[in-house]
């Protein structure tokens, strides 16, 4: 970054102002995608799952170039609500573009989308998810298969 900034001849000072300006901007728009992702979790984990997927097809929609780790958060959470709001194909679909962008996503990815698979029928598939996500956070895992 520096360097970009000394090739366009700033003095030190616009220099100091220029980074501390994209480190407010940055910090702003993390800020603002977490509100965005709790309200996202709000409205799929409510009683409002279309709700919830209309909200998410916006911000997919609105901002096309988030990275691919806030994607993949949006399309399991899209994912979610299909699933739990009975709209299985869609949230496969949704399940596998998340585990697509980000497939070590702390195992949670896998558990719904095996939960899915189970509902669908799909019990070699279910195994599958399950252990691909035992293998990135078998705790947690461990806990969730035992009942």
């Amino acid at each position: 970054m520096k360097n970009r900034l000394n090739a366009l001849g700033l003095n030190q000072e616009d220099e100091k102002m220029i980074v501390y300006i994209l480190a407010q901007i940055k910090e702003k728009s993390e800020t603002w995608f977490i509100k965005q992702m709790i309200e996202a979790v709000t409205l799929a984990n409510g009683g409002n799952k279309e709700e919830a997927i209309r909200f998410i097809d916006e911000l997919l929609k609105k901002y096309p170039r988030l990275s691919k780790h806030s994607k993949a958060h949006l399309y399991y959470l899209r994912g979610f609500a299909n699933h739990y709001g009975d709209n299985l194909k869609e949230g496969l679909v949704d399940y596998n573009r998340a585990i697509s962008l980000n497939p070590n996503r702390e195992g949670i990815y896998y558990y719904d989308r095996a939960d899915l698979k189970k509902e669908m029928g799909n019990i070699e598939g279910w195994r599958n998810d399950i252990n691909i996500g035992r293998k990135i956070y078998p705790e947690w895992y461990d806990d969730m298969i035992a009942d």
